[in-house]
């Protein structure tokens, strides 16, 4: 096999490490729990159905029709009224909802409101499993709430499909997605558009009345987004979310109107929203969201509500027994008891019959959680035994106490504390079904430790593997070969491993012996480099030869007792360390701006050391000092990188301000930069306008300093299609993304009453211009124009720049002392590196400020300037090592700034977007 080809089998075993580490890195974190393919029926053992009514299945239905009317994003503080603030005094969000009150006031035993408490995580599909199922979310299932598919698990849709009623549905498309063929009409509309506020609630608000009014179903849902676009686009504090919040108020008291004795209204958030308007995670504001119950008949015997609080997955067994239809075989919920106390066919005058209804119901719940953990444990052995047999035997103890309630009460007729022993036995059976879910919850949201770190050891063992082979000179055939056959013993060796471990099932008995495997790897892979450090430490004693310049340049080993070395090292540990904390996660922009300063002050103090040592004391004796050595001396490339680096830091403080603000940061302070103009309440005169004036500021100033710059290299004479790019199509995108974030500016209303196509149309253009920018550059990065003195003869701005220069030495060689022709003319040749590499930046610049907004613009322009800073400092640093540093030396401190420039990047993604 010849040296390409070892090469690229390298390439392709070290790419193989990696990609099965991630995998199988990826298989212990993102967890799934398994489908159990069974529903519910009615022919059930543990419900009598002697005295239900044929339409009803294992409890009497309360209720014929139901109404679930789901507002997203209402979050639980948006549905509770305060009485003790004025309306000039409540924000957006507070009081606009006052039905709920008045409900709750004027008609206690009729309605009720519960903080709805959601699994994380808070989005929109996982949301709706919960609602229609029952079941617990894993954390693969949050990477499924763009690619919504078909839910096969037994639901109350389904129940409802089966048991011949009709279900009609109107709003978000995402439940078309879910559940197809289930409606008997359906009146959908796009959902992921979260600038538009009114389309989908408008679609709502035409079909709901008409349909309340009709009698050919059972089961109304209306899904209203209004809420939820409102937060993603200008956040809960806006004057349009009370504008929004005050609409629902007169959509709940229309259909309120329009609801008889047989039917029951449900109106639910599926989750809240943050400060931001944002949800997905697991904070408060995103978990707490609100639901409310209220039927024209009565709905319970009790005024005062002791559930303060219910679980999402409680609506199911809920929904289930009131309209008497089999709860959902995978349901973990646990039925709202409140709804279950009163029946009216029952004599409910005393508290006894009260109690024993919601016992009937709970008793009915605990036997089909039962069921599922019974048929779930035998096609996985994921529940801990011990804590299963506890539940058990708390089930257990329920079903002998309510035997022997039945049997005293039967042959005696004795009912003294009968109230007492029922209570008990209500509370036995909900810690029961609260236990299972704990269970549940902890077994699904633990990690597979031995396969996470089975994957990590492969990951670091791959990376070490990957720094041996880069100390070496892999040029040198030998050197390869060597590499080539110990990479392929070690793949073979891990792939020997791997199978016996698939074979094995990955058990967390084989974890110690993982760890011992994973371990070997590693000091087989640092003993390798010790030995080649070792050894090429002896051969340099040794040996006391003179090393050529190409060996200097072939030798990858380099001296590790530099002082900015081991800092750079240093922090890079750290950094990497700091991941594997919480708190470190929390506040990590924090933590890496200090980092990077550490290393910024380093490389100021290293040079103003360097800088000394060079300075001879005898000239400066013998010299005058004047102005002009002074200036002389700032325009030095010592003096240029101090410059340049105080310029930084500078730069990277100010990016403080553009920082987000994590829901574990409770004394953040949300910058007013991270929300769109059009989010912004002009309270302060000015303010709005001040801010617009400073993003197109920032905008115009990148485009004209690529522009200028470009154009004093000769890089913009070119006649390539790159150069008119950035001529032409670069400035139009800047002024085109001023005027979009102008357009925006406007009130809401304004905007949205344009168009579709006057919204979007400067958008596309801009990314036409850039795209096709970008793409130009790739295909011609030569910015040049090549010309001979005295001829028209140009040169062609496609050809590599080895040709550029050879053309000119063999003009000048033959030119060169005749009157009649000179050396040729090359435009942009001085800068035909950098000027490529500005011209990427700035169009990447321009593209990341139409994406993100007006709000981000300075921020990512701070982030493009410290690039090209970075790209300076290099520059100086080579200039000022050129005479007094070796090869060796010159490669590892520019790995400083490497490292400078990944983790600048780094700190001002991190101060405006949190990664986790």
């Amino acid at each position: 096999m010849g040296l390409g080809g070892k090469l690229f089998c390298l390439f392709m075993c070290l790419l193989t490490f990696y990609i099965v580490g991630v995998l199988l890195f990826t298989k212990g974190f993102l967890l799934k729990r398994s489908v159990i393919d069974q529903n519910s029926t009615c022919d059930v053992k543990f419900a009598d159905r002697h005295g239900v009514e044929g339409e009803s299945c294992w409890m009497h239905k309360r209720y014929k029709k139901a109404v679930l009317i789901i507002i997203d994003a209402l979050r639980y503080d948006f549905a509770r009224y305060e009485p003790s603030i004025n309306e000039t005094s409540a924000l957006p969000f507070q009081n606009k909802l006052p039905i709920f009150h008045e409900l709750l006031t004027t008609k206690p035993l009729n309605s009720k409101l519960y903080k709805f408490i959601a699994d994380p995580p808070t989005t929109t599909m996982q949301r709706l499993k919960g609602l229609t199922t029952g079941s617990l979310p894993t954390f693969v299932d949050a990477g499924s709430n763009f690619a919504s598919s078909e839910i096969t698990e037994d639901n109350f849709l389904d129940q409802l499909t089966k048991a011949n009623k009709e279900i009609v549905f109107m709003g978000d498309d995402t439940w078309e997605s879910l559940f197809p063929g289930r409606f008997k009409r359906a009146f959908s509309f796009p959902s992921f558009n979260v600038q538009d506020l009114h389309t989908v609630d408008n679609g709502v608000l035409q079909h709901l009345t008409p349909e309340l009014r009709k009698k050919d179903w059972n089961l109304l849902i209306a899904h209203f987004l209004g809420v939820d676009h409102c937060g993603h686009r200008f956040g809960p504090y806006h004057p349009a979310m009370a504008d929004k919040l005050t609409q629902m108020d007169t959509i709940l008291r229309s259909v309120i109107k329009e609801l008889d004795d047989d039917t029951v209204l449900f109106v639910m958030g599926d989750h809240g929203m943050t400060r931001t308007g944002d949800h997905g995670g697991d904070s408060t504001d995103e978990v707490d969201a609100a639901l409310f119950v209220y039927s024209p008949s009565q709905i319970t015997a009790t005024q005062d509500t002791h559930l303060m609080s219910v679980s999402q997955v409680d609506l199911v067994p809920t929904v289930s027994l009131l309209l008497g239809i089999p709860i959902p075989y995978s349901n973990l919920g646990t039925i709202i008891t409140d709804l279950f106390n009163y029946c009216p066919w029952w004599k409910m005058d005393n508290k006894e019959n009260q109690v024993f209804h919601t016992v009937k119901a709970l008793r009915i719940n605990a036997y089909q959680v039962r069921s599922y953990i019974n048929t779930y444990r035998t096609e996985s052995d994921e529940f801990p035994q011990l804590e299963n047999e506890k539940l058990e035997s708390l089930f257990n103890q329920a079903e002998a106490e309510i035997q022997s309630l039945v049997t005293y009460y039967g042959s005696t007729g004795d009912g003294s504390g009968m109230l007492n022993r029922l209570v008990k036995l209500e509370e036995t059976y909900r810690l029961y079904l609260e236990g299972v879910k704990e269970m549940c919850k902890n077994i699904w949201a633990k990690f597979d430790i031995s396969t996470m770190i089975l994957g990590m050891t492969i990951i670091i063992a791959a990376l070490l593997w990957n720094l041996f082979i880069h100390l070496q000179n892999l040029n040198h055939e030998a050197t390869l070969s060597k590499m080539f056959y110990m990479t392929a013993f070690g793949l073979f060796w891990s792939a020997s491993y791997l199978t016996f471990l698939w074979f094995m099932d990955l058990k967390p008995e084989y974890l110690i012996l993982s760890i011992i495997s994973g371990a070997s790897i590693i000091i087989m892979v640092v003993g390798l480099i010790h030995l080649v450090l070792t050894h090429d430490k002896k051969t340099t004693d040794k040996s006391k030869t003179v090393i050529t310049e190409k060996q200097k340049k072939d030798s990858y080993i380099v001296k590790s007792t530099a002082l900015n070395t081991w800092v750079a090292v240093g922090v890079l540990g750290v950094y990497c360390a700091g991941l594997f904390s919480n708190s470190y996660i929390v506040n990590e922009e924090t933590m890496v701006l200090f980092l990077l300063q550490t290393c910024l002050f380093m490389n100021v103090f290293e040079t103003m050391k360097r800088i000394a040592k060079q300075i001879s004391p005898t000239k400066v004796l013998k010299r005058k000092s004047r102005f002009l050595d002074v200036i002389k001396n700032l325009r030095g490339p010592r003096s240029m990188l101090c410059i340049l680096l105080v310029c930084v830091s500078v730069l990277l403080k100010i990016a403080e301000y553009f920082q987000t603000c994590r829901e574990e940061q409770t004394n953040c302070e949300i910058s007013n930069f991270l929300q769109p103009l059009s989010a912004l309440v002009d309270v302060t005169s000015g303010y709005k306008n001040m801010r617009y004036f400073f993003s197109v500021m920032c905008i115009g100033l990148t485009a004209c300093m690529l522009y200028v710059t470009m154009k004093h290299q000769g890089n913009l004479n070119s006649d390539s299609v790159s150069a008119f790019c950035v001529r032409y199509l670069v400035p139009l995108s800047a002024i085109c993304i001023c005027l979009h974030w102008a357009l925006h500016s406007l009130p809401p209303k304004v905007i949205d009453s344009l168009p579709v196509w006057q919204r979007v149309a400067l958008p596309r253009v801009v990314y036409l211009c850039l795209i096709f920018t970008i793409s130009s550059i790739a295909t011609q990065p030569l910015f040049i124009l090549l010309v001979r003195r005295n001829s028209n003869v140009q040169f062609e701005s496609d050809q590599s720049i080895p040709t550029i220069y050879n053309h000119m030495k063999m003009n000048w060689r033959t030119h060169f002392g005749t009157s009649e022709d000179k050396p040729p003319m090359v435009y942009g040749l001085a800068t035909v590196y950098s000027a490529v590499i500005l011209a990427v930046v700035g169009s990447y610049t321009l593209f990341l400020a139409m994406l993100l907004g007006d709000g981000l613009s300075p921020s990512i322009c701070i982030a493009a300037t410290c690039g090209v800073l970075f790209l300076e400092m290099y520059a100086s640093r080579q200039r000022c090592d050129k005479e007094e540093e070796s090869q060796d030396n010159k490669g590892m401190r520019s790995k400083i700034d490497y490292f400078l420039s990944h983790v600048s990047w780094r700190e001002i993604y991190s101060v405006y977007n949190h990664p986790t």
